[in-house]
């Protein structure tokens, strides 16, 4: 029986202060394929020098897949927040705003059809 294998999802900041997410079965391995810059291609490749900024392990690779997933949906400052654990920042990025309620005479528009 061969050992169980490690998932990583990971988070680079490029020097555009752009966030890069992805997934690897080998981090170190990875990052320094980011470094190197050989894949012309890839995102990172103009975006150099690249940080590492997270590093999440997971045993089964569909948890760090939908995982990755979800951060890649999240806004560029709400990635930045999770990185930098500030988790009051993140509470309130992940908060709807609620103290912007539109006000009849801006979110009703005459004429409209009713249904």
């Amino acid at each position: 029986m061969t050992g169980m294998r490690t998932y990583y999802v990971y988070m680079l900041r490029c020097i555009d202060g752009t966030v890069y997410t992805g997934i690897t079965n080998d981090v170190a391995r990875r990052y320094a394929e980011h470094c190197a810059g050989d894949n012309a291609g890839c995102y990172t490749h103009s975006r150099r020098p690249l940080r590492l900024i997270y590093v999440g392990e997971f045993s089964r690779p569909e948890e760090a897949i939908a995982f990755e997933k979800r951060l890649k949906r999240w806004s560029h400052k709400k990635k930045r927040a999770f990185a930098d654990r500030d988790w009051t920042l993140l509470k309130r990025l992940a908060t709807p705003d609620t103290h912007v309620t539109p006000s009849p005479s801006t979110s009703l528009k005459t004429g409209s059809v009713e249904g």
